[in-house]
């Protein structure tokens, strides 16, 4: 379970190598698919996954092997 600190309209990304996930800010006003009208809509999520920064670099760093 999370509880969630930030009130203001955010979406979330979520790394899938160290599970962190990162809060961005994006507009109120997003565009509502026309297909979609008369919809009541009582909430609404931005959620990305993929690799942050750190694990990228991480996973480009050659492995040194003991010798």
């Amino acid at each position: 379970m999370r509880f969630e600190a930030n009130t203001s309209s955010h979406g979330h990304c979520k790394c899938t190598h160290c599970g962190k996930i990162f809060d961005f800010p994006y507009p109120d006003l997003m565009e509502f698919p026309q297909s979609l009208e008369g919809f009541a809509v009582k909430e609404k999520h931005l959620y990305y996954k993929g690799t942050c920064k750190k694990c990228q670099a991480q996973a480009q760093k050659p492995v040194l092997q003991g010798g």
